[in-house]
């Protein structure tokens, strides 16, 4: 599951940034490198993603590692929640904590691939679409600055369809984040939930399946909650 979430929290700060970003300069040179790096990221799938920053990071130019939660000579944290990064904040394990979070930073970045590509397009899809509306032109008009405007007036009713794409990606992940894991030898729950699959543990398998289920069910509150939080109009 940290895999999962650390993988989420880079799908919504870089697809949101690329998405602003692509909308901001609409129909120039950034614009345009977004839109193939999108075009590209929708192509591949993610374990295709990660054998290619495997190659690139771990081997051409190796400065990440390839395998593993932890490297062989960094201590384990104590264990208070199972995940690496959080137990190594709490119990102050520093060393821990920087070589996990390096060995996350692959896996995660091909699980979320993907999805930083669509939640880009349909950001700045939507951005455009209200940066041409007459609130903008009055708003720019009056002297507000133009970072202001998009941040802070149009951003917000053009995230709800982004966001609630973030749903539907992180239930997504929960199922296919065993290909990732399986290359990057990174213990996870969709790697247990398959290796219970091939063994026919049943009790796994009703397990994770509970699991997966109490996940989707969570993260689609949180996005309603979000979107009334977004834009109040809906809670109306």
């Amino acid at each position: 599951m940290e895999l999962v979430f650390f993988a989420m929290l880079i799908e919504i700060v870089v697809g949101l940034s690329f998405g602003i970003l692509s909308a901001r300069y609409s129909g120039r040179w950034i614009d345009n490198v977004i839109k193939v790096i999108s075009y590209i990221g929708i192509a591949l799938p993610s374990f295709v993603i990660a054998v290619l920053l495997m190659l690139l990071f771990c081997y051409v130019w190796p400065i990440l590692p390839a395998i593993g939660r932890v490297s062989t000579s960094v201590a384990r944290p104590q264990t208070i929640t199972g995940m690496y990064l959080l137990d190594s904040l709490f119990t102050g394990n520093w060393r821990c904590l920087k070589d996990a979070f390096r060995h996350l930073i692959l896996p995660a970045f091909s699980l979320s691939g993907v999805g930083i590509a669509q939640s880009a397009r349909i950001t700045r899809s939507n951005m455009v679409e209200n940066m041409s509306k007459d609130f903008v032109s009055a708003e720019i008009s009056a002297g507000i600055p133009m970072h202001k405007v998009v941040l802070q007036y149009v951003l917000r009713p053009s995230c709800i369809p982004t966001v609630s794409y973030f749903a539907m990606d992180a239930a997504s992940m929960l199922g296919v984040s065993f290909a990732v894991e399986k290359i990057f030898n990174y213990p996870g729950l969709a790697r247990y939930c398959l290796n219970a699959l091939i063994n026919m543990d049943l009790n796994a398998i009703v397990g994770t399946v509970m699991v997966f289920g109490v996940a989707f069910l969570l993260v689609n509150i949180l996005v309603d909650i979000l979107s009334i939080f977004i834009d109040p109009r809906i809670g109306r």
